[in-house]
């Protein structure tokens, strides 16, 4: 039985719209390490309040014309990204 989970999970960790979600939490990842660090060179600035933390840049997504959308397609992508990395 622990085979056929096995092979099943394989299975759909190798599926192609899987591996592009996960693929996708990459790249998510990748745009809020950058957003992290323009909160911060702009707070080192002096031109910006918050926090230049991922709770700041996810704020800072959510604050702007459809981010919630954009902050939920995230998190799919990145629990896709978890479960393929596992």
């Amino acid at each position: 039985m622990a085979d056929h989970a096995s092979s099943t999970v394989t299975q759909i960790a190798q599926n192609s719209v899987f591996e592009r979600f996960a693929r996708a939490g990459y790249v998510v990842s990748g745009l809020l390490h950058l957003a992290i660090g323009y909160l911060a060179i702009r707070i080192a600035l002096g031109s910006g309040g918050g926090s230049a933390d991922q709770s700041g840049a996810l704020a800072a997504v959510a604050a702007k014309p459809g981010g919630i959308a954009a902050l939920w397609v995230a998190a799919v992508a990145f629990l896709v990204m978890a479960l393929v990395d596992r």
